[in-house]
C-alpha cells in the first residue's frame, strides 16, 4: 500500500449516509419505521458530530437488543447474516460495502461461526493491497472482530493467522498487529501457529524497525531542503503521517512481543528466542527513541524472568544493558534491576566475568557508555563487598580490570574509576583481606587517571593566573588538564569538563587521604608506591598526601648536609616542590621550614658559602613569587636564618624584599589611593612588607645592625608616595610604635594609647556611629570625588588675622584619588596587629642614642621624623596622613626615644606652629566629613608634646608656642578646649612665655568665658595661674582687673541664664559637658553617654564655685597695698539682682565678701588664742555678741582689763588681745569706793573692767544706732556654747585627703601594690614636691583620718597648704605594713579605698587598670609615668638607707635601676570611674618634665577633688563649702535671737521700718539644695542696715575702712 493512499477524509463524508442506511435496515427487520421518524433528527446530528464507530453501535443494539430469545437469536442471526451479506455483495458501491463491514463489525461475535465465516467471505476482498484505506481499515476491523471469536477451531486460528500476516506492509502494521492481538488473546493462545508466529513477529521485528529508520532518515533529508516548493512541504507532511504510524505499530509489536514472552512461553524457543534478543539488543543499540530501548529493556526483563536469556547472547546482553546505564536514560533504573538480579542469580559469575571483560576491553571495542555502565556495576559490588547476596569480584582481576580504564580518555570513566578505587580502599574489611595483595594494579591506575593531563596542560598565563590561591584541598581546576577535544576554540574549558576535572581531583585528593590514614600499615614496598603516587599527581593533592612524600625525602636525610652533593639534591627537591607555583601553599611552606632544619645542621656539617648560596637560590627564583602564605614562610624563613648571614648577604635580602615591593607596584595600574578591595599587587606588596616587619622585630634581639638597615628600608617604604596606602601603613604601624627606655634601648609596644585622636577623625565605632548612619554603615568611607579629593582650604586657623587669604588647598590625597566609595584602611583598636608579638623587654643591644666614648650604631629616628614632616608638608593619602596625626604624639611622649634627632625636632616644631598660625595644614576630603579643625586639633596635640622638648629650643620658640596655641583657642567646639589644657602646661614648663604673653591670654580668656563650655577650663587655668606667683609678676592693675572681670562676667552670664530658664540649668547651655581633653564637641557625643550624663547636672555648680575660687585665690595673691583697690569694683559686681530688679547677694558672694573684709588690710594670715591667758591674768570673764555676720567674744581679765577678743567670720576667724593702759591716778585724785587705786588693785578678785567695756568702746558711740544694726548679746548658757563650739569645728580651709600610691617593678595585685614601703627615687622628688612632710602625732590640723595618737597610719605623711586649700595625702609607703597579720593591707585599703581621687606613680612598666583598687569611691586617678618606662627590670639587693621619719630617700626596687636622667619628663593622664565624668585636662595624657610635674599633679588634684565632692553630693543635696558653712552657722544663731528679741520687745523690733528683720521676713530658712544662680535676698539680715536701692554702698567697707 502506498502511503499516499493513508487518507482519512472519508470517515467524515459518510457519517449521514451511514446513519440512513442503518436506520432503513432497522426498519425492514422491525417493521417500526415509524418510531424513527421522531429520532431522525437527533441521530443524523449525532452521527455527524460524534464517532461513527460508536454511533453504528448504539444502532446495533437497537437491532439485537440483549433480552432476545433464543427464538428471536436465530432469527435476529439470519436478519442480520442477510443484511451483512446485501451489504457487502460485490457489486454494491464501495461506500455501501464499507458500511456493511463496520456494522457487522459491532456483532459478529455474537453469532455462530458459519455466520462469521460466511460474513467474512462476502469481505475479505476489503483487505486487498489495492483497496482503498478506507476499505483496508474497515476490513481489517472486521477482520479483528472475527478473529477475536471463540469458537474457532484451530484450523479456521490458522486460516484468519494467514489471513493476517500475509502479505505484510509496514504501513498497515497497527491493523494487522490489532487483529494479531485479538487472535492471539493478547498473547495468551497463540496455538496452533506459535512457530510461524516467532518467525513472522521476529520478521515483523526487523522490517519495521528498518522501515523506521528509512522514514527518519528521508524526512531528516526532506527537512532540509528549501521550503518554497510546494511538493516538498506536502512530502514532508506525508512521511511524518507514515512515520506516525510506524511508531505506533512498532510499539504494538514490543507490546505484543512482552506478552507473548510472558504468557506463551512456549512460542519462542531455542533459534527463536535467540533471535528475538539478538534482535531487541540490535534495536537497542541502533535506535535513538527511548521508548524503543524502554520496550526492548521490557522484552529482555520478561524474557529473564520466563525462561532465561540464551547463552549465546548472554555477554551481549549485558554489554547492551551496561551501555544503556552508562547513557543514563530514562530506563537505566530498571536496566540496573536486571543486571542487579542477573548478578544474584545462578548467572552472575558469568554477568561478573562479562562486565569484567568490558572493563578490559574498553574502546573502541566497547562503547564508552557500555564500559561506564559496567563500571558502575563493578563499582556497585564493590561497595556491597558480598552484602546481600551479591557476588564478591576477586580483588586481581578487579584491579587489572581497573587498571585499563584510565586509557579511555573520558573523565567520567576515570572519574568512575577512581571511585571505585577510593571505595576499595576504604572498606576495612577489604583492606584487611588485600593487604598481603600486591597492590601494583592500583597504584597503575591511579597513575592512569593522574598523568594523563601531563600531555594537554592548560596555558602557562592560566596557571599563572592560580598562583595567588591558598592551600586549599586542590590548586584549581587545571591541576588536571583535559584532551585537545574537551578544550574550546578559544581556549576556555568547557562547563561540564571543568566539573568533571574538579571531581576527578577531589577524589584523587580523597584517595590520597585514605592511604594517608592507611600509610602505618603499608609496608616498604607500598609505601614507595605511595610516596611515587604523590610525586606524579601533579599538584592534584593537598598539603597532607605530600607531607607523605616530603616525610620520606626527609627521612633519607638526602637533601641535608652531609649527604653527598646535597646541594644539588636540594635544589631539585625545591624546583619540584617550591619553585612549582601550581603546588599547594601549605606544601611549599613545609619546604622553606625543612629549610630551616638545613640551617640547623649547617653549623655542624657544612661550609656557609653553600648555604648562602642556597638562600640565594630561593631569592632568585622566588623573585616573583605573590602566593600569601609562601612569602609569609619565606620571610620567617629569612627571619629565622639570617642571623649568622653576612652583611652583605643580609644588604641582599632587604634589598630583594624592597624590591619586589617597587617593581610589583610599578605594574599596578590602579593609584596609590584605591582603597578597593585588595588587589594581588597589593597582597604581595603588604605582606612583604610583612616580612620586613618581622625581621625588623626578630633582629632587635640579635643584630643591631641588621635592625638599622631595616629600620631605614621600613622608613622608605612609609614615605614613598608610589607605595600603596596599605603597604605603608604597615610600615608606620611598626615605625610608629618604637619607644626607648631610660638606657635609650629600643621597644616596640604593642598599641599605643590614641583613643582620643582616633575618635576625633572618625577612627572608633562610637565616634562614626555619632557622625550618622552612613559612616557607621560605611565605617566612614572614602567617597572622594575630583572635587572632595581637593577641597578648598578653609581660613586660616587664627580667626585675628582678617587679612588671611583663601587659597586652593592641597589635597588630603597627594596622588588626587579618584571616586571610590571604600572602608577605611585602619581603624581603632586596630584589628590586626604585628605579624607576631614584639619583644616584650628593651632590645639588649639596640639603641637610639649614645654618648659614651665609644661610638655605637643607633637607630636614625631623624630620616623618619624628616618623613613624617615631608607627610605633614606635601600631603599623603588621607589614611596615612590621618595615621600620621593620631600617632606621632604618643611617639613623641617619649622624648629618650629622639634624643639623638634634637635638630629633627626643632624642624617638627617650626613646621607644625607654622601650619598651624598660617592654616596652611591639609584639609580632610569631604567625604569624610570632618573639618578642617579636627586636622587642627591633632596638630595642637602635636605642638603639646612638643612642649616637654623646650628645653632645646630658643626662647623665641617658646614664645611662638605659646602664641600658637592662643590662635586655637578661635575654634571655639574643636581646638579651644585642648589649647586651653596646653596653657596650662605652659604655665610649669614655659612661665617665662606665658609671662611675656598672658595679657593676650587674659584678653582671650575673657572673650571666650561665656562659652559654657569652656568656663570650667578658662577658670581651671586661671585658679593654676594664680597659684604661680613667678608667672603673673609682671601683671599691671588694670590686667589684673581683667582675672576678676573674666570671673564676674561668667557669673552673670550664668545669673543671666537662670533668669531666661524657669527650671533651674542642668547643663551648659546645651554643650556636652564631657571633657574630652581637646576633642570637638561632635566627637563628644561619640563617646559613652553615661560618662557625660551626670556631668550636665553638676557641672554648673562645679564651675560657679569655680569662679569664686578663682576670685578668691587671685584677690589673696595680691599685694597688700593693692588689694583693696579692688574691692569696690569686685563687690560691685559680686551684687546681683533678681527678677524684680532688686539689689541681692548670694551665698557664695557673701562669703567672697567676708574674706576681702578679712584680707583686704591684713596678711599676718592664721591667728590663735593664747592658752595661758586665763591663768596668768586672774579671773576673767567672757562675753559674745553677734555683729553683723559675725561672732564677736570678748575675755576680760576683770583685774587688769587684758582682754582677749576672737572675731569668728566666715572666711576665718581672728584672734587678737586688747588692754586699755590705765595711768596711774594722780596725787591729788581722792579715790572712791570703787576708784581704781594701788590697795584695791592688789586685790585677787578685784572687778575693775567688764568685756562689755572692750566691746562698746571698739564698736559703739552715743550717736543712734538702728536697732537692725545694733548688736546682739548671746547669753552664756550651754546652747550658745554648743553652737560656739560647733562653729570652732569647721574649717577655716577647704581640705582635701589625696591618695599618693606607689606601683613598684612588675606589680598589678592591689595587695602587693599596697605592701610596697619605699619607691624610686624620682618618686621620692615627686612627693617632696607635692607638699611637706609633718608629723602626724598631736597634729592641730585637719589629718583627714589619719590617726593623730598612736602612730597607727604611720609617723609621718605629706600635705600641703594654702590661705584657702589644705590636701592631706594619704601616702601608702608611709603607712604601717604588717604582711603577716595584714597580708590585705585592709589599714591602707581603708584610707585609700574611701579617697576620691588617688595619684598612682606607676614604676611597674605595665599599663595601670583603674579596676586595680576596686572601691565605689574612687572616682579619678592620676597616674603618673615615667615617659622612659616600658617594662619591668630586675629588681637591685641595694640596701635602702632610712631616714628618721621613715622616708626612704632612694628606692631602686622599682622599675628605674639607675638615678633618673636630669631632664626626666614623665606621662601624666587621668583616669575616671565609668561613671564619672572625664573632667580632667590630662584626660588625654600629657608629657611634664621633672620639675613642673609636681606642681601640675597637684592642681590636677585638687580641681578633681572640688568636683569629685559635688559630683558624690548629687543626688542628697549639694557640697557645701568650709566658709558657706560657716556663715550658715553665724545665720542659724542670728535667725534664732533675732526671733527671741521680736518676742520680748515687740515694739522695739520696729518691723514696720525693717520688715526683712521681723520672724517672718529675716528669719532665714535652711537651704535646700543650690542651684546655678539661686540669690539669697536677705541683705539687712547680714547684720547691717542698707538702702534698699543701694546695697553695694552699705557693703561696700574699702570707701570708709581706707
Amino acid at each position: 500500500m502506498q502511503s499516499g493512499k493513508l487518507d482519512t477524509v472519508g470517515y467524515g463524508r459518510t457519517a449521514i449516509q451511514t446513519s440512513q442506511w442503518i436506520k432503513h435496515k432497522f426498519a425492514e427487520t422491525r417493521g417500526t419505521s415509524g418510531d424513527l421518524g421522531e429520532r431522525q433528527s437527533a441521530d443524523v446530528q449525532h452521527a455527524a458530530k460524534g464517532s461513527r464507530r460508536g454511533w453504528i453501535k448504539n444502532q446495533f443494539s437497537r437491532i439485537v437488543p440483549s433480552s432476545m430469545t433464543s427464538g428471536d437469536l436465530s432469527h435476529a442471526e439470519r436478519s442480520f447474516k442477510e443484511t451483512c451479506l446485501r451489504g457487502l455483495q460485490t457489486q454494491q458501491p464501495l461506500a455501501e460495502r464499507i458500511r456493511a463491514a463496520e456494522a457487522a463489525s459491532q456483532g459478529v461475535q455474537v453469532y455462530s461461526v458459519n455466520t462469521l465465516l460466511e460474513i467474512w467471505d462476502a469481505a475479505d476482498d476489503l483487505i486487498a493491497a489495492d483497496s482503498p484505506v478506507d476499505a483496508r481499515t474497515a476490513g481489517f476491523e472486521l477482520l479483528a472482530a472475527c478473529a477475536g471469536h471463540s469458537g474457532f477451531d484451530g484450523q479456521e486460528r490458522v486460516k484468519f493467522f494467514d489471513t493476517i500476516t500475509i502479505p505484510f506492509d509496514p504501513a498497515d502494521a497497527v491493523l494487522r498487529l490489532k487483529a494479531l492481538k485479538k487472535l492471539t488473546r493478547d498473547g495468551r493462545n497463540t496455538f496452533p501457529f506459535e512457530s510461524q508466529l516467532a518467525v513472522t513477529l521476529n520478521t515483523w521485528l526487523c522490517v519495521m524497525f528498518e522501515a523506521a529508520l528509512r522514514t527518519r532518515a528521508a524526512l531528516k533529508r526532506n527537512s532540509v531542503r528549501s521550503t518554497d516548493q510546494l511538493g516538498v512541504d506536502e512530502g514532508i507532511t506525508r512521511l511524518r503521517g507514515l512515520l506516525t504510524q510506524l511508531v505506533e505499530g512498532f510499539s504494538l509489536l514490543f507490546e505484543l512481543l512482552t506478552q507473548i514472552v510472558t504468557h506463551s512461553q512456549e512460542t519462542f524457543r531455542g533459534d527463536q528466542l535467540t533471535t528475538l534478543v539478538d534482535q531487541i539488543l540490535w534495536i537497542c543499540r541502533r535506535t535513538v527513541v527511548k521508548s524503543d530501548i524502554a520496550n526492548g529493556v521490557n522484552i529482555i526483563e520478561a524474557v529473564r524472568k520466563s525462561s532465561q536469556i540464551p547463552r549465546t547472547c548472554f555477554e551481549a546482553c549485558i554489554e547492551t544493558l551496561c551501555a544503556i546505564c552508562g547513557a543514563a536514560q530514562t530506563s537505566s533504573a530498571e536496566t540496573k534491576q536486571i543486571l542487579l538480579v542477573l548478578l544474584r542469580s545462578v548467572d552472575g559469575p558469568q554477568t561478573v566475568e562479562t562486565l569484567l571483560g568490558i572493563l578490559s576491553a574498553g574502546p573502541p571495542d566497547r562503547s564508552t557508555n557500555t564500559v561506564r555502565g559496567a563500571l558502575a556495576m563493578v563499582k556497585f559490588l564493590v561497595m556491597c563487598n558480598g552484602r546481600d547476596d551479591y557476588p564478591v569480584i576477586p580483588f586481581e582481576p578487579l584491579v587489572n580490570a581497573l587498571s585499563k580504564v584510565p586509557s579511555h580518555v573520558n573523565h567520567r570513566l576515570m572519574l568512575d574509576c577512581l571511585q571505585t578505587v577510593g571505595f576499595i580502599l576504604e572498606d576495612q574489611v577489604i583492606v584487611d583481606t588485600i593487604l598481603h595483595e600486591d597492590w601494583a594494579p592500583i597504584f597503575l591506575t591511579i597513575k592512569g587517571v593522574a598523568v594523563k593531563p601531563r600531555k594537554d596542560r592548560v596555558p602557562e598565563e592560566n596557571i599563572h593566573a592560580m598562583s595567588t590561591a591558598d592551600s586549599s584541598a586542590f590548586t584549581s581546576t587545571n591541576s588536571l588538564a583535559l584532551t585537545t577535544e574537551t578544550v574550546s576554540r578559544d581556549g576556555s574549558l568547557p562547563e561540564q569538563n571543568k566539573r568533571d576535572t574538579k571531581d576527578i581531583t577531589r577524589e584523587l585528593v580523597h584517595i590520597a587521604s585514605i592511604l594517608n590514614s592507611l600509610w602505618p600499615r603499608l609496608d616498604a614496598q607500598k609505601r614507595a608506591s605511595t610516596a611515587h603516587f604523590y610525586g606524579i599527581m601533579d599538584n592534584a593533592l593537598g598539603a597532607n598526601a605530600f607531607d607523605q612524600a616530603l616525610d620520606s625525602l626527609v627521612d633519607q636525610r638526602g637533601i641535608f648536609p652531609p649527604a653527598a652533593q646535597w646541594p644539588a639534591r636540594f635544589q631539585a627537591f625545591a624546583i619540584q616542590y617550591l619553585f612549582d607555583i601550581r603546588k599547594p601553599s601549605a606544601i611549599r611552606c613545609r619546604v622553606l621550614e625543612i629549610a630551616k632544619e638545613v640551617h640547623k645542621t649547617m653549623d655542624v656539617y657544612s661550609d656557609q658559602a653553600e648555604y648562602a648560596a642556597m638562600i640565594r637560590l630561593l631569592l632568585d627564583q622566588l623573585k616573583d613569587e605573590r602566593s600569601l602564605p609562601v612569602i609569609n614562610s619565606l620571610g620567617d624563613f629569612l627571619s629565622t636564618c639570617t642571623a649568622e648571614v653576612d652583611d652583605a648577604l643580609f644588604r641582599e635580602i632587604t634589598d630583594f624584599l624592597l624590591i619586589k615591593i617597587i617593581t610589583t607596584e610599578e605594574t599596578h595600574s590602579a593609584a596609590s589611593t584605591d582603597h578597593m578591595p585588595m588587589s594581588g599587587s597589593d597582597l604581595t606588596t603588604n605582606n612583604t612588607t610583612m616580612c620586613l616587619v618581622r625581621l625588623f622585630l626578630r633582629c632587635l634581639k640579635s643584630s643591631a645592625r641588621k635592625t638599622i638597615q631595616l629600620h631605614e628600608v621600613l622608613t622608605t617604604i612609609a614615605s614613598s608616595q608610589e607605595l600603596a596606602s596599605r603597604s605603608r601603613l604597615t610600615a608606620m604601624k611598626l615605625l610608629t610604635r618604637i619607644r626607648c627606655d631610660s638606657d635609650f634601648a629600643v621597644i616596640v609596644i604593642d598599641v599605643p594609647d590614641t583613643r582620643n585622636l582616633a575618635s576625633a577623625l572618625g577612627r572608633m565605632e562610637s565616634s562614626i556611629t555619632a557622625h550618622g548612619s552612613e559612616q557607621s554603615r560605611l565605617h566612614r568611607t572614602s567617597v572622594a570625588d575630583e572635587s572632595g579629593s581637593q577641597v578648598s582650604r578653609s581660613t586660616s586657623v587664627t580667626r585675628s588675622n582678617p587679612t588671611a587669604s583663601r587659597s586652593g588647598t592641597r589635597p588630603a590625597s597627594g596622588l588626587g584619588a579618584a571616586a571610590r566609595t571604600t572602608p577605611p584602611l585602619w581603624m581603632y583598636p586596630e584589628s590586626m596587629g604585628f605579624p607576631e608579638e614584639p619583644p616584650n623587654r628593651p632590645s639588649p643591644i639596640v639603641r637610639v642614642y649614645t654618648n659614651g666614648p665609644r661610638e655605637e650604631p643607633a637607630l636614625k629616628l631623624s630620616i623618619w621624623l624628616e618623613s613624617i614632616i615631608g607627610i605633614l608638608q606635601q600631603g599623603a593619602d588621607w589614611e596615612i596622613q590621618s595615621y600620621v596625626l593620631v600617632h606621632l604624639p604618643s611617639q613623641l611622649s617619649n622624648p629618650s626615644l629622639f634624643a639623638g634627632a634634637l635638630p629633627s625636632i626643632k624642624m617638627l616644631r617650626n613646621v607644625v606652629c607654622e601650619q598651624l598660625k598660617n592654616g596652611s595644614f591639609i584639609e580632610p576630603p569631604n567625604s569624610t566629613r570632618l573639618k578642617k579643625s579636627d586636622v587642627a586639633l591633632c596638630l595642637f596635640h602635636i605642638l603639646t608634646v612638643l612642649l616637654s622638648y623646650h628645653e632645646h629650643f630658643a626662647r623665641s620658640e617658646e614664645d611662638d608656642m605659646v602664641k600658637t596655641f592662643l590662635t586655637g583657642v578661635d575654634f571655639r567646639d574643636r581646638t579651644a578646649k585642648c589649647c586651653i589644657h596646653a596653657l596650662s602646661v605652659c604655665c610649669h614648663e614655659l612661665p617665662q612665655s606665658i609671662t611675656r604673653s598672658l595679657n593676650l591670654i587674659l584678653r582671650k580668656m575673657s572673650q571666650i568665658i561665656t562659652q559654657t563650655h569652656l568656663a570650667m577650663d578658662t577658670l581651671e587655668f586661671l585658679g593654676g595661674l594664680a597659684r604661680l606667683p613667678g608667672v603673673y609678676v609682671n601683671l599691671a592693675e588694670d590686667e589684673l582687673r581683667t582675672v576678676f572681670g573674666i570671673c564676674v562676667r561668667y557669673l552673670h552670664h550664668s545669673r543671666e541664664q537662670r533668669q531666661k530658664s524657669s527650671n533651674p540649668v542642668s547643663s551648659r547651655s546645651g554643650h556636652s559637658s564631657a571633657r574630652l581633653s581637646g576633642t570637638s564637641a561632635d566627637i563628644s557625643a561619640a563617646l559613652d553617654v553615661d560618662r557625660t550624663s551626670g556631668a550636665h547636672k553638676d557641672l554648673p555648680q562645679y564651675v560657679f564655685a569655680l569662679a569664686y575660687h578663682v576670685i578668691t585665690i587671685w584677690f589673696l595673691s595680691l599685694r597688700l597695698q593693692d588689694r583693696s583697690k579692688h574691692v569696690a569694683w569686685i563687690t560691685k559686681n559680686l551684687v546681683a539682682k533678681d527678677e524684680l530688679g532688686k539689689e541681692v547677694m548670694e551665698e557664695q558672694s557673701q562669703v567672697t565678701l567676708d574674706m576681702m573684709h578679712r584680707t583686704a588690710y591684713s596678711d599676718l594670715g592664721e591667728t590663735k588664742s593664747d592658752p595661758m591667758f586665763t591663768s596668768a591674768d586672774g579671773d576673767v570673764i567672757k562675753r559674745s555678741w553677734l555683729v553683723g555676720m559675725s561672732i564677736v567674744t570678748v575675755e576680760t581679765a576683770v583685774s587688769t582689763g587684758m582682754s582677749q577678743i576672737t572675731k569668728r567670720q566666715a572666711s576665718g576667724t581672728t584672734h587678737s588681745m586688747y588692754q586699755q593702759k590705765t595711768a596711774p591716778l594722780p596725787p591729788h585724785h581722792i579715790p572712791g569706793p570703787t576708784d581704781h587705786s594701788s590697795t584695791f588693785s592688789s586685790e585677787a578678785h578685784a572687778i575693775n573692767v567688764f568685756p562689755n567695756h572692750v566691746f562698746l568702746q571698739l564698736t559703739s558711740t552715743i550717736a543712734p544706732t538702728p536697732i537692725p544694726m545694733q548688736p546682739i548679746p548671746l547669753p552664756e548658757d550651754d546652747a550658745t556654747r554648743r553652737a560656739i563650739s560647733t562653729f570652732d569645728r569647721n574649717d577655716t580651709v577647704d581640705g582635701h585627703k589625696i591618695g599618693f600610691i606607689y606601683i613598684g617593678n612588675n606589680q598589678t595585685a592591689e595587695a602587693d601594690i599596697l605592701a610596697n614601703t619605699m619607691g624610686s627615687e624620682a618618686y621620692y622628688t615627686c612627693l617632696r614636691g607635692l607638699g611637706t612632710e609633718i608629723r602626724l602625732k598631736d597634729a592641730i590640723f585637719n589629718t583627714q583620718g589619719l590617726d593623730r595618737e598612736s602612730d597607727m597610719d604611720g609617723q609621718h605623711t605629706y600635705a600641703w597648704r594654702d590661705r584657702i586649700t589644705e590636701i592631706i595625702y594619704h601616702v601608702t609607703t608611709l603607712m604601717p605594713t604588717d604582711i603577716e597579720q595584714d597580708a590585705q593591707c585592709v589599714n591602707k585599703k581603708r584610707h585609700i579605698g574611701n579617697d576620691f581621687v588617688n595619684i598612682i606613680y606607676n614604676d611597674s612598666g605595665l599599663p595601670f587598670r583603674f579596676e586595680t583598687f576596686p572601691s565605689q569611691f574612687n572616682y579619678v586617678n592620676i597616674i603618673i609615668t615615667p615617659e622612659a618606662s616600658f617594662l619591668p627590670r630586675p629588681v637591685s639587693q641595694e640596701t635602702i638607707p632610712i631616714t628618721e621619719a621613715g622616708i626612704a630617700p632612694y628606692a631602686p626596687n622599682a622599675a628605674h635601676a639607675m638615678r633618673p636622667a636630669p631632664h626626666q619628663y614623665f606621662k601624666v593622664q587621668t583616669i575616671s570611674a565609668p561613671s564619672f565624668p572625664e573632667i580632667s585636662p590630662a584626660a588625654t595624657p600629657k608629657l611634664v618634665s621633672a620639675s613642673a610635674l609636681p606642681g601640675l599633679v597637684r592642681q590636677l588634684a585638687l580641681n578633681a577633688s572640688v568636683f569629685s565632692l559635688v559630683w558624690a553630693n548629687r543626688e542628697g543635696g549639694e557640697h557645701v563649702s568650709s566658709w558657706r558653712n560657716r556663715l550658715r552657722e553665724i545665720v542659724t544663731l542670728r535667725d534664732r535671737f533675732t526671733a527671741s528679741s521680736a518676742k520680748v520687745a515687740p515694739g522695739a523690733a520696729r518691723h514696720d521700718l525693717y520688715p526683712e528683720m521681723g520672724p517672718k521676713g529675716a528669719a532665714r530658712a535652711k537651704r535646700g539644695p543650690f542651684v546655678e544662680g539661686e540669690l539669697w535676698k536677705g541683705a539687712v539680715a547680714m547684720g547691717g542696715v542698707a538702702d534698699e536701692e543701694g546695697l553695694v554702698a552699705g557693703i561696700d567697707f574699702s570707701g570708709w575702712a581706707s
